[in-house]
């Protein structure tokens, strides 16, 4: 079972990505990213193929296993969904609410994903977190996809409320046949 919340931003973002998320067409290079597999490494679950953005960095020097899993496990779905390209007609696309939909779905599918492989391998259950920035701090609208173990006492974020941005959060529950 996967519980959604979300903030007043997300919503009308939420209902616009219904059809995309029922035509369950997710994106090959997302698909990729589940395919590839999770793996635990110090105690925290991460994407296999995000292993290389470690570097020298260390749950310590990241805040602990939360701060840890929310910077390696983060893909920018703004770049990984179809068409997407520096062509002038998807520029234009960008930062349009179909656009940001078409984000949600591709992320709200892919965390489906990531929650179904954390419980093959007997994980605890995870908060998928999405966002969608339409600028115009940053020169470029963007959309980002993170997913961290759920651990009540060290959430990833707060307060979604206190977002500006529209944020939305998928978490994972286990089976309570599974303890």
């Amino acid at each position: 079972m996967i519980i959604e919340s979300m903030n007043e931003a997300m919503r009308p973002l939420r209902l616009l990505a219904q059809p995309f998320v029922e035509s369950g067409s997710l994106d090959p290079r997302m698909q990729a990213e589940v395919v590839e597999g999770l793996t635990i490494r110090d105690g925290c679950l991460l994407f296999v193929s995000q292993l290389h953005n470690i570097r020298h960095s260390s749950v310590t020097s990241l805040g602990g296993p939360t701060g840890f899993e929310g910077y390696i496990n983060k893909l920018p779905l703004d770049q990984l969904i179809d068409g997407a390209d520096r062509s002038a007609s998807w520029l234009a696309f960008v930062g349009t609410s179909e656009w940001a939909a078409r984000c949600l779905a591709q992320g709200m599918m892919l965390g489906r994903g990531i929650a179904s492989a954390a419980a093959d391998l007997g994980s605890k259950p995870v908060d998928v977190w999405i966002s969608v920035d339409y600028g115009p701090d940053e020169e470029y609208p963007s959309a980002a996809f993170r997913f961290v173990t759920y651990r009540a006492d060290d959430l990833w974020a707060g307060d979604l409320a206190a977002f500006e941005q529209p944020v939305f959060r998928m978490t994972s529950q286990l089976d309570h046949r599974d303890g």
